[in-house]
């Protein structure tokens, strides 16, 4: 998993995120040495339809797990817009 490369056989990463068609709501957690904040904040900049949210944490990458109520709210708010929105098939 550490090693996963995105952009590995799709032209490099730049390439990769900017195919990208979900819309990408993306995390930096301050002090995560796994995956660096500012690493994936050029990666949401990347990405037509994204946004990128950084979370002040001390937990480092683990934030993401012990400190739910500093980002959960943010993706909470997007779901519930994401609800709002009618298919008709």
């Amino acid at each position: 998993m550490n090693s996963h490369d995105i952009g590995k056989g799709r032209g490099g990463w730049k390439k990769a995120a900017s195919q990208y068609k979900a819309k990408l709501i993306a995390f930096g957690f301050q002090h995560d040495l796994i995956f660096r904040p500012e690493d994936i904040e050029a990666f949401a900049r990347e990405v037509p339809d994204s946004e990128y949210h950084f979370v002040p944490t001390k937990f480092g990458h683990d934030g993401f797990l012990v400190e739910f109520e500093n980002w959960g709210h943010i993706v909470r708010e997007a779901l519930q817009e994401e609800s709002k929105i009618q298919v008709w098939g």
